[in-house]
């Protein structure tokens, strides 16, 4: 069992690990955010929320890959969380690349949600607020952060 000075000190350093990333939120001048619903990705829209407020947009891929149950933790995630979010319909299946279920199927899913994110700003976000440029970002952990310029990862 964890003694109450252990459990201040990763309380301490959790806090600092959230400080860090909401400074590096700030560095960025809007934000597009692929969320899945798990827990990463939702933790990463909220700061983003937090920090960069309508500057931020959360993203949430829509096929047949994506369950109804995901669906509906994510809409109870950004109803809850006043994350501005947006669904988005993907067509990895259209791939034979995806359909063939191979080692790199999440490579090509995230491939097509990329693609279809980053035809968003010039549709969606810059009839919203005035964004010259909106970075996309992925989560494979909390404060890993990759800025996406392309969808190679």
């Amino acid at each position: 069992m964890a003694t109450a000075a252990q459990i201040s000190t990763a309380h301490v350093a959790s806090l600092q690990k959230q400080t860090d990333l909401f400074d590096r939120l700030r560095d960025c001048d809007s934000l597009l955010i692929a969320i899945s619903g798990g827990a990463d990705s939702a933790y990463l829209a909220w700061a983003a929320h937090q920090v960069l407020g309508k500057r931020a947009l959360a993203v949430t891929a829509l096929s047949a890959s994506f369950s109804r149950h995901d669906r509906a933790q994510a809409e109870a995630f950004v109803h809850a969380s006043g994350v501005r979010h947006e669904f988005i319909e993907t067509r990895e299946f259209d791939n034979p690349l995806y359909v063939a279920n191979n080692a790199d199927r999440c490579y090509h899913c995230k491939d097509e949600l990329f693609d279809r994110m980053n035809s968003l700003p010039k549709k969606e976000i810059s009839a919203q607020s005035p964004m010259a440029l909106m970075q996309t970002i992925h989560a494979t952990s909390a404060l890993a952060i990759a800025p996406r310029t392309s969808i190679a990862f």
